[in-house]
């Protein structure tokens, strides 16, 4: 048996799809699968990320704030930080529908061909799961606006 024969064997054994398939079917399962372990992966990344800059701009305004009284300075560091969060909401938003597009690309082409048990029920959870990765920057967002309205009622 050659070494192309046994290793495409070994594939089709341990590949949760059928063996009905072809290459062409399982390259593509593959591939569509790795797109929403990609995104999946970055949304977490984007989250992450998110949380280390906004505890490091919570931490200059904390430490910044009461040495300087321009008043200038901090009303853009807040506008910085309010258009910041919008643009993390915009793009957590966009990288989860992504990651859900590729995961009902896969279910939608392979799940007839699927040995394994699939689960349903994922429609509430499509929007829960946006909604909960654009909390953190939404609130983040409304803190900054807060602090905005508050420095200009009051006159700091």
């Amino acid at each position: 048996m050659s070494d192309e024969t046994a290793k495409s064997k070994r594939l089709s054994e341990s590949s949760p799809v059928s063996r009905e398939t072809t290459d062409d079917e399982r390259c593509c399962f593959e591939q569509v699968c790795e797109m929403a372990r990609h995104y999946g992966t970055m949304r977490m990344a984007w989250g992450s990320l998110f949380t280390v800059i906004v505890g490091g701009l919570l931490y200059a305004e904390d430490q910044w704030r009461p040495r300087l009284e321009a008043v200038r300075l901090f009303t853009t560091f807040r506008v910085c930080c309010v258009i910041l969060a919008v643009t993390f909401v915009i793009a957590q938003w966009r990288v989860t529908a992504l990651m859900f597009f590729y995961h009902v690309e896969a279910a939608r082409r392979f799940l007839p061909k699927l040995r394994l048990p699939f689960q349903t029920g994922h429609e509430v959870w499509r929007w829960v799961a946006p909604l909960v990765m654009c909390l953190p920057p939404g609130l983040a967002g409304l803190f900054w606006i807060t602090r905005l309205l508050q420095d200009s009622r009051f006159g700091h």
